[in-house]
């Protein structure tokens, strides 16, 4: 394909459990729409060794670093400057992935990212958004996206506020057919065993969603072939799946065109689709739009060359993290009040000091998690709010965005920030300067709501002659948080170059 040197080119490998994918893609010019260039994809059953043995063997590592060496000549071919290399679930949970991970680096010259399963549901969602053109109305009425991995199962649930649902469960096809071998082997009841393997992970609950996307390598190959269609009635379904339930793998191979290996499978995905569509609440359509992890990755690093931010992803992470943090009894009125004080700080100091709108995202992740950890230990509530972040599986973040709001919220309150705390020296010279911004904000804002009263209101703030002017109105005593906000004045006066001051205005 004849491309003009000046149109952004990019690639992505993704190696999953089983196989290894390169896209390569490209902006073209005074246009933005992502335009796929080449695509290679190699069957490579990695996570068959991680799932039974908890590696990856010597010639499995041989066998990839020789096909990432191909792409790497192909990505050459094609003069790509800028790829991510990413592994999933079966790179996750091998023991020696360090080692691994090592090897590649030295065999090919390329640097693989192991990315987690927040990560992976973020970036599907983004692809399946993408190439769903009903996304929005389906959202409203309620939608599950159903994504089948080799090694996981990921299902994220969108309502009229955006991500209500999210959890990932160790029930990929080709690990559960790799788990349930030997019961195949000796059982006519595989199918049902399956079923009840699965319900053992997901629990025998009623999903309150009306539509049910499905996406995944698997489900691509389910359409392709002919078993599925990109839309599917539930009478249709239910036919296809009670002749498959019968159906001999080499007989299914045959008839649709299947490698064996995929062919194996099929029964596995068709199982984890219909035992999770018989539990939402009224859905009489399957949507299998083409979308994958790997188009997800392409469109954000698309929108970076595009400086282009979909708010709409954001706004869904921060849902998303709202319903997690939500689930540890907090008091929701101060963490709403925090929440309005915190983002007008931010606003107003962000401009000259490097802090973006996912910065911006990252506080207010922080702001909802703040008081989680009073669950658990109210003396101690801060270090286990940073816990419970550690813990959570928050859709969107990195693992180190993750450890960035971990450690706002463990130094929000009392306790100083330890410049010698391992996760804090593990970052960046620059997170560890948005670490202690976003803290100095966070110490502010809750410090104006001290009591949990929300006794200050109708706050402005300006910054003139390096003093940064809160100005408020009182409901009624807030001696505690003049004195709160008098105590953490000097961190933020340190971080910012700002001196904090504490204007009251009476009605």
């Amino acid at each position: 394909m004849v491309r003009s040197d000046k149109t952004p080119l990019f690639a992505v490998i993704d190696i999953g459990s089983g196989q290894v994918n390169l896209k390569i893609a490209q902006i073209p010019q005074n246009g933005h729409k992502l335009q796929l260039l080449e695509e290679v994809t190699k069957s490579l059953p990695i996570g068959r060794d991680t799932f039974s043995s908890g590696r990856i063997s010597p010639e499995m590592l041989e066998q990839l670093c020789q096909t990432l060496s191909g792409f790497r000549q192909l990505m050459r071919e094609y003069k790509v400057r800028r790829y991510r290399a990413v592994a999933t679930s079966a790179f996750r949970e091998a023991k020696n992935r360090e080692y691994v991970l090592e090897q590649i680096k030295v065999q090919t010259n390329i640097n693989v990212e192991i990315l987690g399963g927040s990560q992976e549901r973020y970036y599907t969602q983004m692809s399946v958004r993408h190439s769903t053109p009903s996304f929005d109305k389906l959202r409203k009425e309620g939608v599950l996206v159903l994504n089948i991995g080799s090694g996981t199962l990921q299902m994220c649930g969108y309502g009229k506020n955006g991500l209500e649902f999210n959890q990932s469960y160790p029930l990929g096809s080709l690990r559960i057919r790799q788990l349930l071998s030997s019961v195949e082997e000796n059982s006519l009841q595989f199918p049902r065993v399956l079923e009840e393997y699965v319900l053992t992970h997901i629990g025998d609950r009623l999903f309150p969603f009306n539509n049910l996307i499905v996406t995944g390598a698997i489900v691509d190959r389910l359409r392709t072939s002919g078993i599925l269609s990109s839309k599917s009635k539930k009478s249709d379904f239910d036919q296809v799946y009670a002749r498959l339930l019968s159906m001999p793998v080499h007989t299914l191979a045959e008839r649709y065109h299947l490698e064996t290996g995929r062919a194996q499978m099929v029964l596995p995905a068709m199982i984890l689709i219909h035992t999770v569509w018989t539990r939402l609440q009224k859905s009489d359509h399957l949507l299998c739009p083409h979308s994958s992890m790997t188009e997800g990755i392409l469109l954000e690093i698309a929108g970076t060359y595009l400086n282009e931010e979909d708010e709409s992803f954001r706004d869904d992470i921060i849902s998303g993290a709202r319903v997690m943090a939500m689930q540890y009894s907090q008091d929701e009125k101060h963490v709403n009040d925090v929440m309005e004080k915190a983002m007008l700080l931010f606003d107003k100091v962000a401009r000259n000091q490097g802090l973006t709108s996912r910065h911006r995202m990252l506080l207010q992740i922080a702001v909802l998690f703040h008081d989680s950890g009073k669950t658990i230990n109210v003396a101690e509530h801060d270090v286990y709010s940073a816990m419970l972040v550690l813990s959570s599986d928050i859709v969107g973040l990195s693992a180190e965005e993750q450890k960035i709001v971990s450690l706002i919220v463990r130094y929000h309150e009392d306790d100083e920030l330890d410049e010698a705390n391992p996760d804090y020296l593990a970052l960046t010279h620059k997170n560890r300067m948005v670490v202690s911004k976003l803290i100095a904000i966070l110490k502010l804002s809750n410090a104006m709501d001290a009591s949990h009263k929300q006794k200050l209101t109708q706050m402005s703030v300006t910054i003139k002659e390096g003093k940064l002017r809160i100005r408020m109105t009182p409901r009624e005593s807030y001696v505690l948080e003049k004195w709160m906000f008098d105590r953490f004045s000097a961190f933020f006066y340190d971080v910012f170059g700002l001196e904090p001051q504490l204007k009251i205005t009476r009605e």
